[in-house]
């Protein structure tokens, strides 16, 4: 799954409208090793971390008050799964939804 973790926020990359920074970061290997994908928008600074087993957890804090203004866990099991999860993510911050690699 983190496979399709990593097309995802490739895509994402080319696509984020300026001002949007991103740092994707490999986990140590593990039985069930993790990405995470960091963002530092205008909106908000945001985090999705994916495992392997296909699940993710994404949250947003407000830059100012640090406090929680989005925060969705779940699994995905393919692209659009993952793409659908992470939309509302992606509003949060004010960037488009990212279309997914076929």
């Amino acid at each position: 799954m983190l496979d399709i973790f990593f097309s995802w926020t490739k895509n994402a990359q080319t696509l984020l409208p300026s001002g949007v920074q991103m740092e994707l970061t490999v986990g140590k290997m593990s039985a069930n090793p993790s990405a995470r994908l960091d963002l530092d928008a205008p909106m908000g600074m945001g985090r999705v971390t994916c495992w392997e087993s296909g699940d993710f957890c994404a949250e947003i804090l407000d830059p100012d008050s640090g406090r929680d203004v989005f925060a969705q866990s779940g699994e995905f099991n393919s692209i659009e799964a993952l793409e659908r999860q992470l939309t509302g993510f992606l509003a949060t911050l004010g960037a488009p939804s990212i279309p997914m690699c076929k």
